[in-house]
C-alpha cells in the first residue's frame, strides 16, 4: 500500500541521500566515513518520525472507534 510520506520525512530521506552522494565522493577514508555516519543519522530521524506518524494514526482511530466508547 503506498501512502503519503510526511515533508519532514522526506526532507530526512533527502538528506540522508545527500550523505551518501558526499561520502561517495570523499577524498579521505575519514570524510568518507563521516558522510555515512550523518547519512545514518538522517535514516534514523527519518524512521523514527515514520514511527510516531504511525503511532499518532493509530492512536487516533483507537479513540474515535465506536467499539471502545463508554470504556474508561
Amino acid at each position: 500500500m503506498l501512502r503519503k510520506v510526511s515533508a519532514d520525512v522526506r526532507e530526512c530521506y533527502q538528506h540522508a541521500d545527500e550523505c551518501r552522494r558526499w561520502a561517495e565522493q570523499a577524498f579521505t577514508a575519514e570524510d568518507r566515513k563521516d558522510f555515512l555516519d550523518m547519512e545514518a543519522r538522517w535514516l534514523w530521524l527519518a524512521r523514527n518520525y515514520e514511527f510516531a506518524e504511525q503511532l499518532s494514526g493509530f492512536t487516533r482511530g483507537r479513540r474515535r472507534s465506536p467499539r471502545h466508547e463508554g470504556k474508561r
